[in-house]
This record gives C-alpha cells, structure tokens and sequence, in this order.
C-alpha cells in the first residue's frame, strides 16, 4: 500500500506544479522572447526523443559489437528523464515502470534509485558547470 500512496503523492505533486502553469500568458506577456524559447525547447525535446528512442531501439541492431552492454527502452527513458526533468520525475517514471515478470520488483527499485542517484549527480554537475560558465562569461563582458 505504500507504494500506492508514494505514486498517488508523486502524481499530486506533479499536478499541482502543472496547475500553476498558463502557458498562454507567458507568451502573450513575454513578446518574442517567450514565444522563440518556447519553440526552441520543444524542437530540442522532439529532437532528444527522437535520437534516444532510434538510439536505443537501433544500436545493437546496427552495430552488434554493443551487446556487451544491452540497454533497454526503460533504462534509457529514465536516464533521459532524469537528466530533463530531474530525479523526482524520474523516480516516478521508474516508479511506473513495473513489468509482469518481476514479481520481486527488484527490477523498479533498481531503476528509481538509479534514476534518483543520477538526477542529483546530474543538479551537482550541472550546477557547476553552469556556475563556471556564468563566471567565465561575465569576466570577458566585463573586460570588453
């Protein structure tokens, strides 16, 4: 029952963040700007669905040297997720993904805590890198 109830808070918290959204107000208020990044993250969140789901539907087909590390479609969906969305939408994901065969569910619990691990590895990552950049850019503004 408690992993019921972990999905059903999962799925009000993501309701709730959702429901805070009005999409059409930020691009009718936010001119151009809002309306162009819109679109660039979509086309770049259609690109990386694309080239991660033929990616790892065809590697080991085309290139069967790969095979020593097989990576299935759930594996590769919930590290895609936890590097967009982080490691709170990937747990849920991986939460979701139970399979009929694993009746021990060791399967999703090895998929949560991985995709958890790695959401919080890719925050710390990322955030240095974007500190670093942010500081690298602002002295060659600053000395221009």
């Amino acid at each position: 029952i408690s992993g019921t109830m972990s999905d059903i808070c999962f799925y009000m918290l993501f309701a709730a963040i959702g429901s805070t959204a009005n999409l059409g107000d930020a691009i009718r208020n936010g001119g151009w700007h809002s309306a162009s990044s819109f679109i660039f993250a979509a086309v770049a969140l259609v690109v990386h669905i694309v080239v991660i789901i033929t990616g790892s539907l065809g590697v080991e087909k085309l290139f069967p040297a790969f095979r020593f590390f097989p990576l299935g479609i759930d594996e590769v969906m919930v590290a895609s997720n936890a590097g967009i969305g982080g490691p709170v939408t990937a747990a849920a994901v991986a939460a979701g993904m139970a399979t009929e065969e694993d009746t021990t569910q060791s399967r999703r619990k090895g998929l949560i805590l991985a995709a958890s691990v790695w959401g919080v590895v890719g925050y710390a990552v990322a955030t240095f890198i974007g500190v670093s950049m942010s500081k690298m850019l602002l002295t060659r503004l600053l000395n221009s």
